[in-house]
């Protein structure tokens, strides 16, 4: 990632008055950005983000620099040239706007981040990657901060292995049951099923059933594969 420095300052200033409707705010050199960028940049955002303003703005703004970063843009032209690849077609301005609407009121950074990487996988990859990453969004807009705690948990932990120590040979799946949870983390305990439900519903975790000692049939939740990559999605840049 790029260090932040004047030119990335500028790109902040100059995304934010876009965002906002008045690209004369941020200065001339920022009303240059913009001329640069041409008019499809500036009609197409006009049109997804008329509407925003103040945090919401600065929280649109940071998404498109996050992207334009994650594209490995080190520049102000080149944040330019990838804003304007952005929404150079119908499918990649669709995408733009789901990923600005879910950004602009998300209290989460890890959620604002993992909108930005939506934008930069589908603008490297429009013939194949748009559709994905539009279902990606629908996904990340229906979760919420406790969702990403949980699954946080379930992603950096080896879950607990349930196996009877008496009968061994047994093959016994290992996975999280939801009082393992709520112990590991006190603060969701009255949620846990709430959020289990809704990681299950988008396919971030899995179900099975494990018999107890007391013949109760109990479900047992690991971390799929999609899960594990949406989680790496969340997390900090390296």
């Amino acid at each position: 990632m790029p260090d932040r420095n004047d030119a990335w300052d500028l790109a902040q200033q100059t995304a934010v008055a876009m965002l906002i409707g008045s690209v004369s705010a941020a200065g001339p050199d920022a009303a240059a950005i913009a001329t640069a960028a041409g008019p499809l940049f500036q009609a197409a955002l006009s049109a997804i983000v008329g509407s925003i303003r103040g945090t919401r703005a600065d929280h649109a703004a940071e998404v498109l620099i996050d992207a334009a970063r994650e594209a490995g843009a080190t520049s102000v032209s080149a944040f330019a040239e990838f804003i304007e690849d952005a929404v150079s077609d119908e499918r990649s301005q669709e995408l733009l706007a789901r990923a600005l609407t879910v950004a602009q009121d998300a209290a989460s950074r890890a959620k604002r981040r993992a909108a930005g990487r939506s934008i930069a996988a589908g603008v490297a990859d429009k013939d194949t990657k748009v559709d994905e990453e539009l279902i990606f969004l629908r996904v990340l807009d229906d979760l919420d901060a406790p969702h990403f705690r949980l699954l946080h948990l379930m992603s950096a932990e080896a879950p607990p292995h349930h196996g009877d120590p008496a009968r061994p040979q047994l093959a016994v799946p290992s996975g999280w049951m939801r009082w393992d949870l709520a112990e590991a983390d006190s603060g969701l305990a009255d949620t846990v099923l709430a959020l289990l439900s809704g990681l299950q519903r988008h396919g971030l975790i899995s179900t099975g059933e494990l018999r107890t000692p007391g013949g109760v049939q109990e479900p047992i939740y690991t971390v799929t594969d999609y899960g594990r990559r949406f989680h790496a999605r969340l997390a900090d840049p390296v």
